[in-house]
């Protein structure tokens, strides 16, 4: 009886691929346990780091900038922090949730933002400021928003000036708009509805055709200046 050399090689290979396999599952199993003993150690000494799953979203980015007010956090840093503190997060896109998150944190003046290029912001805990909790943010739902702080006809002029200086075919979400605003210093006292203000603006313009909508609101879409002001 003759030995089956091919036979044996290729029982060799398959078995090495086999092994070869088992190996990269391994070291990627040591990794991750690597990187899990090294996130949750320091919440062993310290249980107040751990949020739990219940815990809301605002409340809990809000939490991770404030405990550590010296560092700048990426969105992705925030969203890591969350996941290592026990947040589930059951957002259909969280990365989205986390970064309108962080923006309205902005625009409350609770956080900074110190990098201005579209996805690659960085965010900083600014201090204490009227950000409501998630608890009274629910409570609060209900009430109609306060809208007498705001200075609307300085405010529509604000918004149609932005519109005027800006090219026809240029298009500004809410948003950008009100972000901008913000950063122009222009003056309010209550942020908390002041992104509301700026949407009955919008639908004004839009009803003296002075703008007009482009996309689908409020899924990405956005103003422009109406074909008859251009």
């Amino acid at each position: 009886m003759t030995f089956d050399y091919e036979a044996w090689l290729k029982t060799a290979q398959d078995r090495l691929e086999t092994l070869y396999q088992q190996k990269t599952a391994i070291e990627n199993e040591i990794s991750a346990l690597e990187h899990g003993i090294k996130g949750f150690a320091p919440l062993v000494n310290q249980p107040s780091l751990w949020f739990g799953p219940e815990a809301g979203i605002t409340d809990a980015v809000r939490a991770v900038l404030k405990t550590d007010p010296s560092r700048i956090f990426t969105a992705t840093e925030v969203r890591n922090e969350l996941v290592k503190r026990g947040i589930l997060l059951r957002q259909q896109n969280p990365m989205a949730t986390i970064h309108q998150v962080l923006a309205r944190l902005v625009s409350k003046g609770t956080a900074k933002i110190f990098t201005y290029e579209p996805g690659r912001n960085c965010y900083k805990w600014a201090g204490e400021s009227e950000e409501p909790t998630d608890k009274a943010r629910t409570d609060n739902a209900r009430k109609p928003p306060d809208l007498s702080r705001f200075p609307m006809p300085k405010l529509t002029e604000a918004i149609r000036s932005i519109f005027a200086a800006a090219s026809p075919n240029d298009v500004f979400t809410p948003r950008q708009i009100h972000d901008g605003l913000l950063r122009s210093g222009f003056p309010t006292q209550n942020r908390q509805n002041f992104l509301l203000s700026v949407n009955i603006v919008l639908k004004r313009l839009v009803e003296q055709q002075v703008l007009e909508v482009v996309g689908d609101l409020p899924f990405g879409g956005g103003f422009r200046r109406s074909a008859t002001t251009s």
